[in-house]
């Protein structure tokens, strides 16, 4: 057996959030936290990114699908070149810039 330790600074924001993370494996189905450490390790290395923790491209896909549908419903253009406008007038004749602001905070929050 070989032994790592591992400090979490408390005045350090991303180290909380790991070790919220940490405590919390079963919630990410793991059964310890060994486990999860030795998984989101190996991932990492292998340069799966976006598959460690419970998020892999396929969820990536339908989450982005999902927020290009709101932002339509809302009469936000999107770009080709993934840029946000907003459009002039809504159905209603009222200002776009309101729904705009609420496409960009409801991005914020992910």
């Amino acid at each position: 057996m070989k032994q790592k330790t591992v400090r979490f600074y408390d005045d350090a924001p991303d180290d909380m959030s790991a070790l919220k993370i940490l405590n919390e494996c079963r919630k990410y189905g793991f059964s310890s936290a060994r486990e999860l450490v030795i998984a989101a390790i190996n991932r990492y290395a292998q340069g799966d990114n976006t598959s460690y923790l419970g998020i892999n491209s396929k969820d990536i896909d339908e989450l982005s699908d999902k927020i290009v549908k709101k932002l339509k419903n809302m009469n936000v253009t999107i770009s080709s070149d993934c840029g946000l406008t907003e459009e002039k007038n809504n159905e209603n004749g009222t200002d776009n810039n309101e729904n705009y602001q609420k496409a960009i905070s409801f991005m914020d929050t992910l």
